[in-house]
């Protein structure tokens, strides 16, 4: 099995958290200069990047964690698979022209992965 999950999803949130630079660039600025502590609340657009910034550390975190336990050979949870998937389409339900399409190539083969795992055990 080709180890290339958590890969995937560490470089998809790393060109996020890089894409918030070039998108919100001005906005990250304003939080800084506004001394952080409580510099998002009541402001929508350093509230859009700080969410931006912080979903793709959190995409970096879940890739870091993924290819641990592909390094391991070990099978990433279903539940992860089915997780991302809702993620994607919720994702691409309310913005369909953004990054919501990557997140389905994980999904889709980690169900994959596990629905094949399952009937190699059961035979």
């Amino acid at each position: 099995m080709t180890r290339w999950i958590g890969r995937y999803l560490m470089i998809t949130g790393i060109i996020h958290a890089l894409l918030t630079l070039l998108f919100f660039g001005c906005e990250l600025e304003d939080i800084y200069n506004a001394g952080l502590w409580n510099s998002v609340s009541g402001h929508t657009e350093r509230m859009a990047a700080f969410w931006f910034l912080f979903s793709g550390f959190l995409l970096v975190g879940l890739g870091v964690l993924a290819d641990h336990v592909e390094k391991a050979h070990d099978a990433l949870p279903g539940s992860l698979g089915y997780s991302l998937l809702l993620l994607a389409m919720l994702i691409l339900l309310v913005l369909p022209l953004s990054g919501g399409w990557l997140l389905l190539p994980p999904a889709i083969a980690i169900i994959y992965r596990n629905a094949k795992r399952i009937r190699e055990n059961a035979d």
